[in-house]
């Protein structure tokens, strides 16, 4: 796996076959997990503002991708 940052596109081909760049596989990551932080937000008595969501979403996505870079 070379893509440890997570920049190539996660949908790259159309439904006619065609490449267009798209969103990137770390940024489709992170949308969602921050579903689910916003989902938790609010529960348990935390919460997470907008600025802390993205935040910890990337962090999360981040160590998700340096995992699968560690795996054989």
């Amino acid at each position: 796996m070379t893509d440890i940052l997570g920049s190539d596109p996660a949908f790259p081909f159309g439904s006619d076959g065609s490449y267009h760049q798209g969103m990137s596989f770390r940024d489709w990551s992170a949308v969602h997990i921050a579903a689910g932080l916003v989902a938790y937000s609010g529960t348990l008595g935390l919460a997470f503002g907008p600025g802390e969501i993205a935040k910890r979403a990337y962090e999360v996505t981040d160590a998700m991708l340096a995992e699968r870079e560690r795996q054989p």
